[in-house]
């Protein structure tokens, strides 16, 4: 565990808050970002509205594992997040 990762993620179905610590020594926080779902469009057929779902569902997946992608901070091998 050199460069364990240091970051929170606070989310419901539709809103993502991605936050960071600044420095391994200092408990203060940075947000990384706000990330909000899109809308699903209504669709007159039940098997292509899950698959919108599907699909918007694993778009706002990939944008909030794209915010952790480099979200790491050296913290000592002691410290307790």
């Amino acid at each position: 565990m050199n460069n364990p990762k240091a970051f929170g993620i606070w989310m419901d179905n539709h809103h993502a808050i991605v936050v960071r610590r600044k420095t391994a020594d200092v408990d203060t926080l940075s947000v990384l970002g706000h990330i909000k779902r899109e809308e699903g469009t209504q669709n007159s057929s039940e098997k292509n509205s899950n698959n919108s779902e599907k699909t918007i569902q694993g778009i706002f997946f990939k944008e909030i594992a794209a915010l952790l992608t480099n979200a790491t901070c050296k913290l000592p091998q002691n410290s307790l997040i």
